[in-house]
């Protein structure tokens, strides 16, 4: 008897369905251990999502599965948050005006919320015109890209 495969979030292929491409992104810039898992078969894009609180604390995960016949297209995007942005930035300026070694706890958020303002998502379009975004740290962005062709290129060539 053959043995069943699982995908990321403990879905199973279907009888006739095979992995076509697989990805596995870190979601924060800061935290390396939450992470998104999605792989694309050659039926539908499946995976887990992490499930976050005050976006840091892992609370468990989500499933995720959209049939590829409904979805139109695949892109990645990267974009400046302004308010953790201007918060390092008000942070940063507070703690060197204390000096180092008073204002080391300022300047620690600081860095934290200026890593954190500079991110990027796996966005996918599907046929009804909604958007479903999925955060990526930017060090992964490249290889989002790389996976975003990969569905991309399998979406141009089904019938």
């Amino acid at each position: 008897m053959a043995q069943a495969i699982t995908l990321p979030g403990g879905v199973v292929l279907a009888k006739d369905e095979t992995v076509v491409a697989s990805g596995e992104f870190l979601t924060s810039n800061i935290f390396v251990f939450i992470k998104l898992k999605l792989a694309l078969t050659t039926k539908r894009l499946a995976g887990e999502k992490p499930n976050t609180f005050l976006g840091f604390i892992p609370v468990g995960s989500e499933k995720v599965s959209y049939p590829i016949s409904n979805i139109a297209a695949v892109q990645t995007s990267t974009r400046v948050l302004i308010l953790p942005l201007v918060l390092g930035l008000l942070f940063g300026i507070g703690g060197f005006s204390q000096g180092v070694s008073q204002g080391w706890f300022a300047i620690l958020v600081s860095v934290l919320l200026l890593l954190s303002s500079y991110s990027a998502e796996l966005v996918i379009m599907n046929s009804g015109g909604g958007t479903i975004r999925h955060r990526v740290a930017v060090f992964n962005r490249s290889s989002a890209q790389v996976f975003a062709q990969e569905i991309n290129t399998a979406l141009a060539s089904r019938s």
